[in-house]
């Protein structure tokens, strides 16, 4: 399906595309590792940090 991009700026537009890393089986084969976390993109393991969190809470104060 055609796609209008006239409205989308030139600095958004030259980003590269998404990459999603590794399957599984090919990262067995590249890594030999048989296990592994699978994180998205916007996954931490270790949570959000303190600053981002009292951020959210000045936020929400004000709501």
């Amino acid at each position: 399906m055609p796609q209008d991009t006239s409205l989308i700026r030139p600095e958004i537009a030259a980003l590269a595309d998404y990459n999603a890393g590794l399957a599984l089986d090919r990262f067995r084969q590249v890594y030999g590792v048989e296990a592994r976390a699978k994180l998205d993109s916007n996954e931490n393991p270790l949570g959000p940090a303190p600053a981002a969190i009292a951020a959210m809470r000045d936020c929400a104060a004000g709501i």
